[in-house]
């Protein structure tokens, strides 16, 4: 059963190439796009809002196929809290992106939201996490044209 909660998107998307193609291309992209649009809100909705402080770098979870974070801070409010942050995006695309296992117990500026305390960005990576938050939202929406545009027979894929 942990197996279906895990990947049941993987499992949806395998199913519906043997259904009808487009179906695929749908499904992928509003999962991609709905994701991803969520985190751009959060960005825009707490953009003015951001409360600052300072949080230690405990360790490294294991994500994926990468590794993000998890940090410990205490609010204005005395909550401590030890999470991991609600955007990280995991690459090796070089130096431009900070990789955080090399900042174990060292300090860290972060931007939490005042509303959820618990929800919150580092500070450096927030013109990255904007970036590429859109982007991603917009690779989603291109994927749910194209299955769209499929699905309706605007265009064949084979």
């Amino acid at each position: 059963m942990n197996f279906i909660k895990k990947y049941w998107i993987i499992i949806l998307i395998v199913v519906s190439v043997f259904i009808h193609p487009g179906i695929t291309f749908i499904i992928f992209g509003a999962y991609f796009a709905f994701t991803h649009i969520q985190s751009l809100i959060f960005l825009i909705k707490n953009n003015k809002k951001w409360i600052e402080c300072i949080g230690c770098v405990l360790d490294m979870k294991r994500v994926g196929n990468g590794r993000t974070p998890i940090i410990h801070y205490t609010t204005i409010n005395d909550i401590s809290v030890k999470e991991q942050p609600k955007i990280y995006f995991i690459s090796d695309l070089g130096k431009n992106i900070r990789k955080y296992k090399d900042f174990i117990n060292q300090e860290v500026v972060i931007l939490y939201s005042p509303h959820k305390p618990k929800e919150f960005i580092i500070k450096s990576d927030w013109e990255i996490n904007y970036l590429f938050t859109i982007i991603a939202a917009i690779i989603g929406l291109a994927f749910l044209s194209i299955g769209l545009s499929n699905f309706l027979g605007y265009i064949k894929l084979n």
